[in-house]
């Protein structure tokens, strides 16, 4: 197996809609191997390109009442908060606006909860459960997606309408920007 990477046609492109095409297509390659196998995969693509990758663990969040925690968030390797509830994230972030808000419940459900990616309606559901529903998500998250760097890209959209199910996965900028959120 040889080590040159291949040409791409879609160099040309804007370098942001060139980054969440890759990303798309590095999704979409992924997304039908098993998660050992998925980690193979980007450990070796990484080892290629030289680049450092931190994949998160799937192992389960800690049981906050077993351990004896009075505070629900314990902290995971990197200092990084984990919570047991979105109520906490949430209360913890504290988001101002309605972008805020669907970056956290996008945070939730795909790095606490360890999905490859969510969709608007998730995300809504999650915040009418606190009653911050959100009015029109997809804008809010789309949003997200405007802002460079992106917090938040859309990954895929099921149906041909403009209410089509649309799946969005958070960047590692959106990442960080709620982990700043949480600390302050």
């Amino acid at each position: 197996m040889t080590d040159t990477p291949v040409a791409n046609p879609t160099v040309a492109a804007e370098p942001a809609e060139l980054e969440i095409k890759s990303t798309l297509a590095v999704y979409n390659a992924l997304k039908p191997l098993d998660s050992d196998a998925q980690e193979r995969v980007v450990k070796h693509v990484s080892g290629i390109l030289g680049i450092s990758v931190l994949l998160k663990s799937a192992d389960p969040e800690p049981d906050t009442a077993a351990t004896g925690e009075e505070h629900p968030a314990a902290a995971q390797a990197g200092g990084t908060p984990t919570f047991g509830t979105f109520a906490e994230l949430f209360h913890a972030a504290d988001p101002q606006t309605a972008s805020d808000m669907a970056l956290v419940a996008g945070y939730w459900l795909q790095v606490c909860k360890n999905a490859p990616s969510f969709d608007g309606q998730s995300a809504n559901k999650e915040l009418n459960h606190l009653g911050h529903r959100v009015a029109n998500i997809t804008t809010a998250i789309g949003a997200l997606n405007s802002q460079r760097p992106a917090l938040a890209i859309q990954l895929a959209k099921s149906g041909s309408s403009r209410q089509a199910r649309k799946t969005y996965k958070i960047t590692t900028s959106g990442e960080a920007a709620v982990r700043a959120m949480i600390n302050g």
